[in-house]
């Protein structure tokens, strides 16, 4: 199987508290609780052991009693992942559902410090398992201590050795974007505030003017979603979902789809549509990155595309 080395250097422990219906102000009992690793790079590398095409290996900081407990739950789901220690403790990330109304709230705890001892040894293992590997994916935000130097030269041996660069983050990003990725796949928020602009056609242009990328895919929730070369831009219409439980983990659950397909001779632009149908179902499960590939599958032939 082709290999991705994975940037996640912020993951979480993740709770999801259900309520039945939430009230704000009030006293309010859980009907259930699920824990799990959660996280950028832990919830794509997920997603990509749950496609089996590809296999994906997380690089990441982790620390205190919350980093024992990721560290036995990607034990016990069989993902790969190489972790340093940092003081501190790991972030919980909090997942409030409440299911009368369907309105699903996240809350994140502030990262702990990881320092330049832990951020220089986990460099030189990423350089070590880069040179194995067949991408880098660089997924979300970095906690504290470290800048955005890291992403520029994990990019810069990447693209040393010929690797496929994905780049799901719109942190520290700038530069190594101006040097040069494959792939920037990031939401329509995202994509505006690299560009410096409101206006998403605007944006589209300009991510292709101010950066060195061959694709550019853009998510937006359940609306429209987008996907350029440079030349050719589509458009791709999302279908309603009959009850949306969680919508935790869907940007990375489509971009460990995506890039996986890349990896196994899919063409980009249907790449992202198996993407963007495994993020439909990964919205209806309250875990991220735990859908159904069958239903990916489904969901997959009930995406449109047209040309804008």
């Amino acid at each position: 199987m082709k290999k991705i080395c994975i940037l996640g250097l912020n993951p979480a422990w993740q709770k999801t508290l259900t309520f039945e219906q939430l009230t704000y102000g009030a006293v309010n009992r859980a009907a259930d609780l699920e824990t799990i690793p959660s996280g950028k790079g832990i919830n794509f590398a997920r997603a990509v052991h749950t496609w089996d095409k590809t296999e994906g290996t997380v690089y990441q900081f982790l620390a205190g009693d919350a980093g024992k407990k990721i560290r036995q739950g990607l034990w016990e789901e069989n993902l790969s992942h190489i972790s340093n220690e940092t003081s501190g403790e790991t972030r919980t990330c909090t997942t409030v559902i409440s299911a009368g109304d369907g309105i699903v709230t996240e809350l994140i705890e502030p990262s702990p410090f990881a320092g330049p001892m832990a951020a220089g040894q986990l460099f030189r293992q990423l350089c070590t398992g880069l040179e194995q590997a067949d991408a880098l994916a660089i997924c979300g935000t970095c906690p504290p201590g470290i800048n955005e130097y890291f992403y520029t030269k994990a990019a810069a041996k990447a693209r040393e050795l010929g690797k496929f660069i994905l780049v799901d983050s719109c942190q520290y990003v700038q530069t190594l974007l101006e040097e040069g990725a494959d792939l920037l796949k990031v939401n329509r928020e995202e994509i505006c505030k690299l560009t410096g602009t409101d206006d998403l056609a605007e944006a589209l242009k300009l991510a292709f003017i101010q950066f060195k990328i061959r694709y550019l895919a853009i998510t937006d929730g359940p609306a429209s979603a987008w996907f350029s070369d440079g030349k050719d831009l589509i458009r791709y219409s999302i279908p309603s979902l009959e009850k949306v439980v969680s919508p935790i983990g869907c940007g990375d659950t489509c971009s460990g789809v995506m890039l996986s397909e890349i990896l196994t001779g899919t063409d980009p632009a249907e790449a992202f549509r198996f993407g963007l149908a495994a993020a439909s179902a990964n919205c209806l499960t309250p875990m991220p990155a735990q859908f159904d590939p069958d239903q990916a599958k489904e969901l997959y032939g009930k995406i449109t595309l047209s040309y804008a």
